[in-house]
């Protein structure tokens, strides 16, 4: 189906629960994003939930829209833009979707000034990548909330860290870690635990501390843990 600015018009409005005026575009079977200027900026939520959406794009300026719901789409892809179109967006829904890389979903960081809850559950790309929600810190790091799950400080700080990556070049790419590379449970020797403790005194942050006490509780040792560093 089209999104045609009749389908706009004849859309219903209303209050939702946090009493934002809400323009419900759900269940349309809409393929494409278009004629959303006809909505003029006067929504501070839109739902395009459970349609047949592609691609995130084709938003005109809406200063207003705080929350956007895309849910349930077939959704691919964000496309550059999304920042200048939507620069107060602060609640983006795309869980149950088909975003499947981050090179996907790189565009979003033009958000990074205003989005603090993200949700993205249930797309291949959180089975495939184990270090997604630090790497969508970095993209966006003013997130407070991803799938329901506030973010901790631990993951703040390896989120600044990837970041930091980033801004010194290295690609965005090599910063994944593919969830193929499973963690490795060992019978940790004694000498590995005076090397693990030995650690643990010397670590200045938290997100350290936090690794190296799992691996002394369980024993399972991170795909890329550095026993020599």
């Amino acid at each position: 189906m089209r999104l045609t600015p009749e389908v706009i018009r004849d859309a219903p409005v209303y209050l939702n629960p946090i009493e934002q005026r809400e323009l419900s575009l759900r269940g349309k079977d809409i393929v494409v994003i278009e004629n959303l200027g006809v909505a003029k900026d006067v929504h501070e939520c839109i739902d395009m939930c459970n349609n047949q959406i592609v691609k995130l794009e084709n938003f005109p300026i809406m200063k207003r829209l705080e929350t956007l719901m895309m849910s349930g789409n077939k959704i691919v892809t964000i496309a550059p833009g999304l920042g200048k179109s939507l620069p107060n967006l602060h609640t983006l829904l795309l869980e149950n979707n088909q975003i499947r890389t981050v090179s996907d979903i790189e565009s979003i960081s033009e958000l990074s000034s205003s989005l603090t809850h993200l949700t993205i559950s249930s797309n291949p790309i959180v089975e495939m990548i184990s270090n997604l929600r630090p790497i969508l810190i970095a993209l966006l790091p003013k997130l407070k909330v991803i799938d329901y799950v506030r973010v901790t400080q631990a993951e703040q700080e390896l989120g600044a860290s990837i970041r930091n990556r980033l801004m010194s070049g290295t690609p965005l790419d090599s910063v994944v870690i593919l969830t193929s590379l499973k963690p490795v449970k060992v019978k940790l020797t004694g000498a590995q635990k005076k090397q693990l403790l030995k650690k643990l005194d010397a670590a200045s942050t938290l997100a350290e501390m936090e690794v190296l006490e799992g691996i002394l509780q369980t024993g399972i040792v991170p795909v890329d843990f550095d026993w020599d560093s």
